[in-house]
């Protein structure tokens, strides 16, 4: 028994040693989902010690946006006792947040029980930004041809602008859209085309406004 233990205790040191110097952010934790080990990378990206993220300490650098459902997800995943993966933001040591991709996998006994847990998290960052970046261009792709559909279906000027108004509040995901013009001489404008589907008839077309604050800065020639 006491070989037996020796050994298990050289491989447990061996294991640790490689997660140490693998190129990743590396951890593992109890049956129970409680970390309990990170390597050097994994902390030194954190600015982190061991005992700072040691059981749910380490929760402190996901993005408050995405904690909720990252921990939601582990526990979930330590209930099933099956591998399981989830993408949040990191907060890095200067406080600059980055996408990983979470990766868990449990270790089993000889009965088949969940033992232990093994996980990775790998940046995907620029992936991420990468997709966002193709999301806004097939965005105004699609604005571009719903405008310019619109304008060769209907030659009304305020009906075409309507539209256009609708198009750019799809897109944009936004409460109201309204195009507006100079009052002539003033530093008044009239609303021209709106889309204010939620309104309740306190904003509407020929409603003359006066920017103020940024809007106003922004307007001014």
């Amino acid at each position: 028994m006491q070989r037996q233990n020796e050994r298990l205790q050289q491989s447990e040191r061996e294991l640790r040693e490689i997660i140490e110097t693998i190129p990743c952010m590396a951890w593992s934790a109890a049956a129970n989902g409680a970390a309990q080990f990170f390597n050097r990378r994994w902390l030194d990206y954190a600015g982190l010690t061991a005992d700072q993220v040691e059981n749910w300490g380490w929760t402190v650098a996901v993005h408050p946006d995405d904690l909720n459902a990252l921990v939601d997800c582990w526990r979930t995943v330590v209930a099933s006792g099956q591998s399981g993966e989830i993408e949040g933001r990191l907060r890095r040591f200067d406080g600059v947040y980055r996408w990983f991709l979470f990766r868990a996998t449990p270790s089993h006994d000889d009965k088949g029980n969940v033992a232990k847990w093994y996980g990775t998290n790998t940046d995907i960052d620029d992936r991420k930004k990468a997709e966002h970046a193709l999301t806004v261009q097939n965005s105004r792709l699609q604005l571009l041809l719903k405008v310019t559909n619109q304008i060769t279906a209907n030659l009304e000027l305020r009906d075409v602008l309507r539209e256009i108004s609708a198009c750019i509040r799809e897109v944009m995901d936004c409460d109201v859209v309204h195009i507006s013009v100079r009052e002539n001489g003033t530093g008044e404008f009239r609303i021209y085309a709106l889309n204010f589907p939620e309104g309740k008839g306190l904003i509407k077309e020929d409603l003359v406004i006066t920017p103020e604050g940024a809007a106003e800065e922004l307007l001014t020639p």
